[in-house]
C-alpha cells in the first residue's frame, strides 16, 4: 500500500528536508524498521544525492519523485531522478562494483554502500531505486 508519494527540484539544499520528510512519514507508519538511524541517514543521503547528481545532473527544472510503500514485512522506498538512467546489469559485472582498498576513485563508492546496508533493486531503466528495509518482528 502506497504511503507517500511526493516530488521534489534537484536542489543540494533540499537533501535534508527530503531526508527529514521520509524519515517523519517512516515514524507515522508505525512498526519498527530493522536498522539503525545511521545506516538509514547513509542510505537515504546516497539515494537521493545519485539522484540528483547522476540522474538529473543537479538540474533544477528536474524532480525527484519518493513514494513510500507499506507491507507487513518492509517497507519499500522508491527514489525516481529523471535521468535516461544507467545499465544496473553492469553491477554484477564488476563495472561499477567499487570494492574497498581495490581504487582511490571515490566513484562507485555509493552504490557499494548501499548494497552493504540494504536491500535495493533498480527498475525502469535504472533511473529509479527500490530500498526495501525490513521491519523488526513484534513479539
Amino acid at each position: 500500500m502506497i504511503v507517500y508519494h511526493s516530488t521534489f527540484i534537484s536542489e543540494k539544499c533540499n537533501k535534508t528536508a527530503i531526508i527529514s520528510t521520509i524519515r517523519k512519514k517512516l515514524r507515522e507508519i508505525g512498526g519498527t524498521i530493522d536498522i539503525d538511524d545511521f545506516d538509514l541517514n547513509l542510505i537515504l543521503d546516497e539515494a537521493i544525492v545519485n539522484a540528483m547528481e547522476h540522474g538529473n545532473s543537479w538540474d533544477p527544472a528536474k524532480n525527484v519523485t519518493v513514494k513510500i510503500y507499506n507491507n507487513s514485512k518492509n517497507i519499500q522506498i522508491l527514489i525516481e531522478d529523471e535521468g535516461s538512467g544507467f545499465n544496473y546489469n553492469d553491477l554484477d559485472s564488476g563495472d561499477l562494483n567499487w570494492q574497498p582498498g581495490s581504487k582511490l576513485n571515490i566513484r562507485g563508492r555509493g552504490i557499494y554502500l548501499l548494497k552493504q546496508l540494504c536491500d535495493i533493486e533498480w527498475i525502469n531503466h535504472g533511473n529509479v531505486i527500490k530500498i526495501v528495509l525490513p521491519l523488526k518482528e513484534r513479539n
